[in-house]
This record gives structure tokens, C-alpha cells and sequence, in this order.
């Protein structure tokens, strides 16, 4: 993914799927209906202006977003391709002022 540079203050996201079911087995409801739900990602790239924005944010580094926040990319759908995405994961370009936290090792987020 170093082929893909972002631009000032962008970066590009890796949605990162929320289990369905905790692990005490017990089936997590999404939310009100019609209320925006926030999403965990992992920062795949990142512009030069984003530690202005966010102190400390790094490749890898786990985020989480709004889900209404940023413009969703989809792989190949149109014919066209972004060099070194992987087909089938969901990828999402924000704003550094759009990530509401950078989670550390040992929080769990869904």
C-alpha cells in the first residue's frame, strides 16, 4: 500500500468489520434506526498534514469514525482500480478532523 500516498490532511481507511455476537454469545443490536453508528478502522495510508490534526495517528493505528463520515471507495465496480487494494474489503477516505478517537493496544472497540 505505499503506492497510495493521500493528500493534507486525508486518510484512508480500512472498515473493519464489528462482530455480530459478543463473546458471551449474546447478539448485538445495531442501533436505533436511522441513527448514525460509528466504525472501527485501521489507517492503511495517511497526507502530510495529519499529525497537524490528530497528534500520533500512524499507519495500523485503529480509529474510530462515524459511519456518515467520509466517501466510501468501491474496488474495481466501475472497471477501475486502485493499485494495491484488496478486492471485497471496504475502504473509506476521511477527513483527520472526521475520526472521533485513535484507540491504543489494549481497547476493544464492538
Amino acid at each position: 500500500m505505499n503506492n497510495l500516498k493521500m493528500r493534507k490532511d486525508n486518510l484512508l481507511l480500512r472498515v473493519l468489520e464489528l462482530d455480530k455476537v459478543s463473546a458471551g454469545g449474546i447478539h448485538l443490536v445495531s442501533g436505533k434506526p436511522g441513527r448514525a453508528r460509528t466504525l472501527s478502522a485501521q489507517v492503511v495510508s495517511k497526507g502530510e498534514l495529519v499529525d497537524d490534526k490528530i497528534e500520533g495517528v500512524g499507519i495500523g493505528d485503529r480509529v474510530v469514525i462515524s459511519s456518515l463520515a467520509g466517501q466510501d471507495l468501491s474496488y474495481g465496480s466501475d472497471g477501475h482500480t486502485l493499485s494495491g487494494l484488496e478486492i471485497g474489503v471496504d475502504y473509506r477516505a476521511v477527513r483527520a478532523d472526521e475520526v472521533l478517537c485513535v484507540l491504543g493496544d489494549e481497547v476493544s472497540y464492538g
